[in-house]
């Protein structure tokens, strides 16, 4: 038979004593068992609430490396040598300089030629744009071949006629191998002489022109085109005209 004592079940023949002993040490197992899922619940509290700390630590400096490259970049100083060899739109004498680095099978640069030509129209005799041959070889095949076709015209005073070809053209002659024969009607088109045009195509002239300007383009760490760079600064690429003409007039309203 059984009777409760302190609420749990003992035999009757049991002593006080041995009742008092057997709720005591059931008493001290539950306080023992409370104890250690209290402090289990802190320790995961405390786990969780460092997860926490650390997730947003490692998320801020996340942000704030962005930033600094961001700002890094949008500021960064380079030197770029422009001279009378360069081909240049808009007056010559202009107090603001936008040198382009470009590659003619690039479809971004392709996309970005509208833009700098509104902005020398918007900017008559306030900005020039200095274009520089930066073709990416290694995954455009016909980068350099085209640069080559512009440079033969401008030797015939029609660089800037072959460069707004070679972009409007871009997709009739970007997957031709070898596409000279489609460089050859541009040029006709442009009234050319095209023996003079193919010639100075393969002269050393036209080459040395080309590793020139892209000496420069590695010489500053250039990756990619286009890359612009404004009065001395390699800038971001704008995302639209109205990104690129505001920070173009920051600059100019320094002048």
């Amino acid at each position: 038979n059984f009777i409760r004592v302190y609420g749990l079940p003992v035999h009757e023949d049991c002593n006080l004593a041995a009742c008092t002993f057997l709720f005591n040490a059931v008493a001290e197992h539950r306080c023992k068992k409370h104890r250690e899922e209290k402090q289990e619940k802190k320790n995961s509290l405390v786990k969780w609430l460092l997860i926490g700390i650390s997730s947003f630590l490692f998320l801020g400096v996340f942000i704030f490396v962005i930033i600094q490259n961001k700002q890094n970049s949008d500021t960064k100083q380079v030197s770029v040598e422009v001279s009378q060899n360069d081909w240049i739109r808009g007056d010559k004498n202009a107090k603001v300089t936008l040198i382009e680095f470009s590659d003619f099978e690039c479809p971004a640069c392709k996309a970005y030629t509208p833009y700098t030509e509104q902005l020398i129209n918007d900017y008559k005799g306030k900005v020039r744009l200095v274009y520089k041959e930066f073709p990416l070889t290694s995954i455009h095949k016909n980068a350099l071949p085209a640069a080559k076709a512009a440079e033969a015209a401008g030797a015939q005073n029609k660089f800037w006629q072959m460069h707004d070809l070679l972009f409007d053209k871009q997709d009739e002659w970007a997957g031709v191998l070898p596409p000279i024969e489609l460089f050859k009607k541009y040029a006709a088109s442009l009234s050319l002489d095209l023996d003079k045009f193919q010639k100075d195509m393969n002269s050393s002239q036209v080459s040395e022109k080309i590793i020139r300007d892209m000496n420069e383009g590695n010489k500053i760490g250039l990756t990619g085109t286009p890359t612009f760079v404004l009065e001395g600064k390699m800038i971001q690429l704008p995302g639209n005209y109205e990104e690129l003409k505001q920070i173009v007039e920051q600059e100019v309203s320094k002048k």
